[in-house]
């Protein structure tokens, strides 16, 4: 019998030979217990939907309340950030004749893979377009997740007003379904979920050969 070394788990010390949890080996172990958008491929986002909430200030800056987000780059699995506590982020003045468009950013530097000699700690930012009657997208670092974009108006004095768009997307974990017996209804459809709980309705009353003993019925009037 063979054996096919994978990864190493989470986490194993270095041995003799120098082996053992990489940085790149942990983030990819980390990625098959989220929920992915490929194998191994973790979806980004917020891990909630009151985490890394952008809020508007009664100046020119945005506060982002604390939690989780999950960010990738390419076949490095999952880069997991938190912050426990909001956290303020200033932009620029505005433009007197032109609106500009700003998006909301979190980062997470890689010496790997932008320099051994990159800040590593993680950070929020806000990236600016141009002023313009139409302006464009502005950039943000690569494997950054936008967490909300704005249209600052011209002569916009405060950002409290504004409406979000393209707001990160809250994802999870990687569990699939959970069957009842586990807790979980074993479905992925809120239909799905009612029959398997023995939970059905209709308009009348029901017949003898619905459901089964202790099911839930309820008859919509």
């Amino acid at each position: 019998m063979g054996t096919t070394p994978i990864n190493a788990g989470l986490v194993i010390d270095l041995n003799q030979a120098g082996d053992g949890t990489t940085a790149s080996g942990f983030r990819h172990a980390l990625a098959v217990l989220l929920q992915q958008s490929a194998p191994g491929v973790p979806v980004p986002g917020r891990l909630g939907s009151a985490h890394f909430v952008v809020q508007g200030q009664p100046d020119m800056s945005y506060v982002v309340s604390g939690g989780g987000v999950v960010l990738t780059r390419s076949s490095q699995g999952a880069y997991v950030v938190g912050i426990d506590r909001d956290t303020a982020v200033s932009t620029g003045p505005s433009n007197g004749v032109n609106p500009r468009i700003d998006r909301v950013y979190v980062h997470q530097p890689d010496p790997a893979l932008d320099g051994p000699a990159i800040d590593v700690r993680a950070f929020i930012g806000v990236a600016s377009s141009d002023p313009a009657s139409q302006p464009q997208v502005p950039p943000i670092p690569v494997g950054a997740l936008e967490l909300a974009r704005y249209l600052v108006p011209a002569s916009a004095t405060h950002t409290e007003a504004l409406v979000p768009t393209n707001v990160a997307p809250v994802v999870g974990l990687n569990f699939g379904t959970v069957p009842v017996n586990q807790g979980g209804t074993g479905a992925s459809t809120p239909a799905g979920a009612r029959q398997a709980l023995g939970i059905t309705s209709g308009q009348a009353a029901p017949s003898n050969n619905v459901g089964t003993d202790g099911d839930i019925y309820f008859q919509i009037l």
